[in-house]
């Protein structure tokens, strides 16, 4: 699960019904001494997650979307922090983007005038600040190894099947 992208992912299909899947995994869960319990149990949504005392500020969560399939169902996880913590990523990238563009764009307006553009000098400083919170998101991502491990080890045993990540 080593990889470059912030949010691990994967696809595959099951030989059996989307609600087979769910007793699947609430049976496991059930029957093992862990620290994960499921939520959104529906009939085409599960979260997978750790317990309160074993969260951690990067702690992944692994998200499964379940579809009926001819031959049974088709499922994709997808692992990813918790919302929240997505969604600050998702704002401070929004932020940088935005600071981007309107000091681009104001500075190349001012050369365009022939003037001076100190303010071009923040579009590298921003680029940094996009570097520096995609290495925070990898070092999380790296921190949480072992609980991600836990899940994709507990979804595998839960449906009998290895799941490859992409």
């Amino acid at each position: 699960m080593s990889s470059i992208r912030i949010r691990p992912r994967f696809k595959l299909f099951g030989n059996f019904s989307p609600e087979e899947l769910i007793f699947r995994i609430k049976t496991c869960l059930d029957k093992e001494e862990t620290d994960l319990y499921a939520e959104s149990l529906f009939t085409n949504f599960v979260v997978i997650k750790l317990r309160e005392k074993q969260q951690r500020f990067w702690s992944p969560q692994l998200s499964l979307s379940i579809d009926k399939h001819e031959d049974g169902c088709l499922i994709r996880g997808l692992y990813s922090p918790r919302p929240t913590l997505w969604s600050m990523y998702i704002f401070f990238y929004t932020g940088i983007g935005v600071g981007i563009l309107f000091s681009g764009l104001y500075g190349l307006a001012k050369i365009s005038l022939n003037l001076t553009a100190p303010i071009l000098w923040l579009v590298p400083i921003l680029l940094g600040l996009a570097l520096i919170l995609y290495l925070a998101a990898q070092a999380g991502q790296k921190l949480s190894a072992q609980q991600m491990f836990d899940i994709h080890h507990f979804f595998e045993k839960a449906i009998d099947k290895k799941v490859r990540i992409y």
